[in-house]
Formats: C-alpha cells, structure tokens, sequence
C-alpha cells in the first residue's frame, strides 16, 4: 500500500509560490541501486535514498560522484508528475541529470537536469513521462571530473499505474488515448488512437480523413460517402471502375489477383478491414471535447452480451470473429463476418458481392454467388462452368453451366448458343448440323 504524501516546497514558498501536491510518493521502499559506468557495471544497493528519512545528520546518504547513476526500479510503468530530491553538495555547485526508461539497460529519454548548489538541498524537477525506471546522475561541468554529491532521498511522485490522472489518480484517461496515455494533470491524451482526434480524442475523422491522426484520405467511396474513420474502409463500396477495401485500385489491378484466390476451395479469401484499434473509441460530439461521454448502461457499465446502445437494448450486427460491437453507436470496429457489411455489420451482401465487408466480387460469369464463400450455387452463364465459373465450356459442350452437348454431328459448336460455328460432319447441314447435305461440309 502506498503512502500519500502532501508536502509543500519551502523553497517555492520563499519565492513567494506555494507548491502543494496529494500524489504518492511512488518510490518509497523500492528497489534502488547505484551502478557505475564501465563494462562491468557494478551495481550497488542504493535502498537508502528510498526509504523515507530525509535528514542529512544520521548518515542514510548516498555518496555519489559523476561515475555511475543511482536507479530505481518501480517494478511497472508509472504515470510520474515530478521528482524531489534531497541532495548535498560540499561547495560550489554540480548539474543533475534525470532520465526515464521502461528498461534497465537503454538509455531512454531525458526528462531535464538542475543545478545544485551547497546552499540548498532540496529540489522539485518537474518530469511528466511514462516509465519503470527512472536514473539520476552527476553531470560533469566545464571540465570539472571531481563532482560529488550526498544523495539523502529520492521522492517520485504520480500515479502508481499509467492511463490515470487528477487529483489522487481518481480519473481514468480519455477512452480514445494512444496506450491510454494522457496528461497527469490535464487529462490531454498525448495521442490518439486511430480514428479520434481533439485534445481528448473524442472527435472522429471527417472530411474525408482517417487514421493516424486523421491524415489518410478516403478513397473514391460509392455516393461521396466518407469511409469508416478508423480504416478507411468505403462501407457502401466504391464508385465504378474502382476496387478493393480502400477503393484505391483500378478494377483491371485485381481482376487476375480476384481469380488466383478464388481458387482456394469454397472459402472466402478476402482481407479483412485493418484492425489498427485496439478499443472502444466514443463517437457523439462532445462540446469543447472537455470529457468524452461514458456508456449509457444505467450502472455506468459497458454494455455486454453483444448489445450496445441506450440502457444496452440493441443487438450487435455480425461483427468480425464475434467481436462485440462498440457499445455506443454498434460498429464493428475490426470489419464484418463474410457475408455482412455496413458500418454496424447489419446488412447482408447485396448480388455480386460476397466475403469479408463484402468487398469481394463474385465471378462475372456467375448467375449469383454465395454471400459468405463466393461459390457459384445458382449456377453460371452460358458458356462457363466451375466453383467461381471461371472455366470456359470444354470442346463439345455449350450452354448454362456447360451443361449441353453439342450437336452429334457438329465439328465443334459455339460455347454459347450450340450453333455449329466450325462446320458439319460429312453429309450434315445446316445451323445445328441437323440436316442431311448433299456435299460435305455444308452449313
């Protein structure tokens, strides 16, 4: 359990500031070491600057100099708002370095350095980052190799978990936040996650945008219709003339590509929607985007049990891989089962589509296919016959499905219609052969 700690910096207060803070004091009792630079890397026990005494008289320092870096291993990723210091210079001054990782052995990122001098011991560095470790350091100085320091206590206050912010870490962060991240105080996300935008990420994409930051633009969607902001899928298809999931492919592009892969026996082989997001992302407006709004389960619960909506009584469409439906407005985040498209994944796939989101094309010699693998069932036109019709009738057949013979008497007929487009046995006339000649080879 940790100790809430309010403190006010007398220093601040001198200045004529009053620093007031309620977060915890996350690095009491954990693990702290000293480990000196070189290939070695000795590491020594350092849990004295974490163990709650802040006085300088009963000999709990860390005498340190400029060849090694006390860090301290919280054991997760934090949330961190600042670090107090409680250090001793001799005389003079020196410069100290603070640095945060998620790993022990990287260098990782630079939260900023202080100076401090001998007529004052203690220092409040503001350092807003995420991270496990967190290292401080003697910074040598014009020159100067022989910089020390007694290090007494090393306070590191925040959150003890990431995505919380506010006063005691009582407010989660902003639902659309990339990784959950967000300010520590503000409750800014500091990024969204793709589809969102605004300080808060509630906002989605519009104007034809989506993505990362809203910067992909739309492909050419059926009606001018915007795509889906998180995607980019055009949940109504593409214009004419254009295919694939983002509409950004000239149908002759992925003609050859749509037969090779209809091949594969009696499945549907299409791609699926990107599944770039990892959470539930709010898409009512928010005015001045100050807080997004939270589900509408009357408990202050998500819905569940596949339903969404108010008080959880709409049921979710056919969502992909039986993922549930986002609990507000419905939509299937991650695309459709094959056979069902739309934003909510409630409308089957109209004639001449089939598979995932419906992106899929049936064969252009098929009379209708199955919404889920694209197969053909009803049959195919005349002249063609296979799984996906894709084959041309074999020599001597013709006709739906290929499913007639040739007249008996034909050379070969047309695939199409029967007719004895390359000529009658000996003796045979007419379109179909059908009549005795007089001379061989007679139409």
């Amino acid at each position: 359990m940790y100790r809430a700690v309010h403190f006010i910096c007398w220093y601040c207060v001198s200045l004529g500031f009053l620093f007031v803070t309620s977060y915890e004091n996350i690095a009491l009792n954990k693990a702290a070491h000293y480990v000196l630079y070189g290939e070695m890397g000795e590491r020594k026990d350092a849990d004295v600057v974490v163990d709650g005494r802040k006085l300088y008289t009963d000999g709990k320092c860390l005498s340190t100099k400029n060849d090694g870096e006390l860090l301290i291993d919280f054991g997760d990723i934090i949330s961190i708002h600042h670090i107090t210091t409680y250090i001793k210079v001799p005389s003079g001054f020196a410069y100290l370095g603070i640095r945060g990782s998620n790993r022990s052995d990287s260098w990782g990122y630079i939260c900023g350095r202080t100076r401090i001098h001998s007529g004052r011991t203690v220092y409040n560095i503001s350092c807003k980052f995420d991270a496990r470790y967190v290292s401080l350091s003697l910074l040598n100085w014009f020159g100067y190799t022989d910089t020390s320091a007694d290090l007494c206590e090393v306070e590191t206050y925040g959150c003890h978990t990431q995505g919380r912010y506010g006063e005691n870490c009582s407010i989660p962060c902003p639902q659309n936040c990339q990784e959950g991240r967000c300010d520590i105080v503000e409750g800014t996300c500091l990024g969204c996650i793709n589809g969102y935008h605004g300080p808060r990420c509630c906002r989605e994409c519009g104007s034809g945008t989506f993505g990362r930051e809203c910067r992909e633009i739309c492909g050419k969607c059926m009606g001018n219709n915007t795509c889906h902001h998180i995607n980019g899928t055009c949940m109504e298809g593409c214009i004419p003339g254009l295919s694939g999931i983002l509409c950004d492919q000239d149908d002759e592009q992925v003609m050859m590509s749509d037969i090779l892969t209809r091949k594969d026996a009696n499945k549907s082989v299409a791609v699926g929607a990107p599944a770039e997001a990892n959470k539930p992302a709010d898409t009512i407006p928010v005015e001045n985007d100050a807080q997004c709004p939270q589900p509408t389960h009357s408990l202050g619960q998500e819905c569940g049990n596949n339903t969404f909506g108010q008080d959880c009584t709409s049921v979710c469409g056919h969502c992909s891989e039986n993922e549930h439906c986002h609990h507000i407005n419905g939509s299937c985040l991650n695309g459709c089962d094959p056979g069902f498209n739309r934003l909510m994944c409630d409308q089957g796939c109209m004639n001449g589509s089939f598979g995932k989101n419906c992106i899929e094309r049936c064969g252009s010699n098929c009379i209708s296919c199955n919404a889920v693998t694209g197969v053909c069932e009803i049959g195919c036109s005349p002249g063609y016959e296979g799984t996906f019709c894709e084959q041309k009738c074999p020599h001597g057949r013709y006709g739906i499905n290929c499913g007639q013979t040739c007249p008996s008497n034909c050379k070969g007929c047309n695939r199409f219609s029967g007719v004895c487009e390359f000529g009658c046995q000996s003796g045979w006339k007419g379109t179909l052969c059908e009549y005795i000649g007089r001379y061989n080879n007679l139409n």
